[in-house]
């Protein structure tokens, strides 16, 4: 059981007062649109360096200043209920704690089902007026740390969460934060007036809750998996490492489904990353929610493939979807979510089994290094979720993590999975 002790908590204020010209950050339609949860990850090192506490809570603070609207928090205008961050430096909350886990054991064996512990935020879902971020130093015995991370998802996508960290600790080693984050996602999305509140899914009742695994594919598997006989069906290119992968673990989900997914469409939901794609692109540094979901649907399961893709169908529709993501397409589907329509084309209620694919692979979490190295590992603090897969590369960059969130009955039929056993190691 991993046990953790709390030793202090406090709540750290940017070092600077924010100007009273930026004291209110309206949302994108894009973030009004994105999950109203909170999106945790884990940061483990092996050091036990002198004066860590007091670094991380003053370079916090530094950074704080101009990353400011993450020590605001969010309300809802009274003319329009459209969100803003009001960014009245409320701050953020940092909590010290201690446990009697040793490093070395938690990365041989990961306790996934006990990283709540070492979260600052225990809860899933994010209600205006809570804190956009909170943070939690927990020391292992006898040497090595965590550093876990709570962020509202309404404020902030991976992309923009790996840049906060990369310039947090840019400021630790004292460096200058540079570039700077821009806030400017609002004027190429603006928020729409008379918003509903998208509140986050909640537990199907009756079903049982998703269990969480963690699989790794190495870098020759990947290599095998990516240059397979199935590819050659007149196609130009090999599928990339998301594209290969994904497939692959979207087949043996179908398959764990069983009958319940016969005579219905496979559909993999990825995100896809927007700052390049829009006409003129926006900055890497644009923070905030700049993604959108795009849809790769596989044949009807039975339709002469028992799990509904076969090799090379679903990679190629991946790829096509994610070639199709320009300005238009992206604002049409954010106007069909702002609707409360799925907006991802082929889907169709009822006759489409869906899984949630998010990839969080060549974003530089493992180049945090706050003066004392780069993290031995990054883990995925997200627990209420169910029918998701999250990518994560491993320390290397060359091979990949496949983080699952299924019902436990399916997860066996994954783990068991003869292609799935092929390629994955646990």
């Amino acid at each position: 059981m991993l046990a953790v002790q709390i030793i202090s908590k406090e709540t750290i204020k940017p070092s600077s007062p924010t100007p009273q010209n930026l004291h209110s950050l309206p949302l994108s339609l894009l973030d009004q649109i994105a999950p109203q949860i909170y999106s945790h990850i884990l940061l483990f090192y092996s050091k036990n360096p002198p004066q860590t506490l007091i670094q991380l809570k003053s370079s916090l603070s530094k950074t704080l200043t101009h990353f400011y609207p993450l020590g605001g928090r969010i309300k809802a205008s009274k003319d329009d209920n459209t969100l803003y961050v009001e960014c009245n430096d409320d701050g953020v909350e940092f909590i010290h704690a201690q446990t009697n886990a040793e490093l070395d054991s938690v990365l041989l064996q990961p306790p996934i089902d006990q990283f709540n512990e070492l979260l600052p935020i225990k809860a899933s879902n994010f209600r205006y007026g809570d804190p956009l971020l909170a943070v939690q130093l927990t020391w292992f015995k006898p040497h090595g740390f965590v550093l876990g991370f709570s962020i509202s998802h309404l404020i902030a996508d991976g992309a923009s969460m790996a840049m906060f960290l990369n310039r947090w600790a840019d400021v630790a080693r004292g460096l200058e934060l540079h570039p700077a984050p821009r806030f400017d996602s609002m004027a190429a999305f603006p928020p729409r007036p008379q918003f509903t509140t998208n509140q986050a899914p909640k537990q199907e009742s009756g079903q049982p809750a998703a269990i969480i695994k963690r699989f790794v594919m190495s870098p020759r598997a990947i290599a095998r998996l990516r240059g397979g006989g199935g590819y050659d069906n007149g196609r130009v290119h090999a599928p990339t490492r998301i594209e290969a992968l994904s497939a692959l673990v979207l087949r043996c989900l179908v398959r764990a489904r069983g009958e319940a997914a016969r005579g219905k469409r496979a559909v993999a939901a990825h995100s896809v990353n927007l700052r390049r794609r829009l006409s003129p692109p926006l900055s890497d540094e644009s923070f905030g929610n700049l993604w959108i979901s795009v849809a790769a649907v596989g044949k009807l399961v039975g339709d002469g493939c028992d799990d509904g893709s076969g090799q090379g169908v679903l990679e190629e529709a991946l790829r096509n979807g994610v070639r199709e993501v320009d300005e238009e397409y992206v604002r049409r589907k954010a106007e069909e979510r702002w609707l409360g329509r799925d907006g991802m084309d082929g889907v169709v209620e009822g006759d489409s089994e869906v899984w949630i694919f998010s990839s969080w692979c060549r974003m530089p979490w493992y180049k945090t290094d706050f003066g004392w190295g780069e993290p031995e590992w990054v883990g995925c603090g997200i627990s209420d979720m169910k029918d998701v897969c999250i990518l994560i590369d491993t320390k290397d960059g060359d091979g990949m993590e496949v983080w699952l969130w299924l019902r436990a009955e399916e997860m066996e039929r994954v783990e068991r999975d003869p292609e799935f056993l092929d390629f994955i190691s646990s």
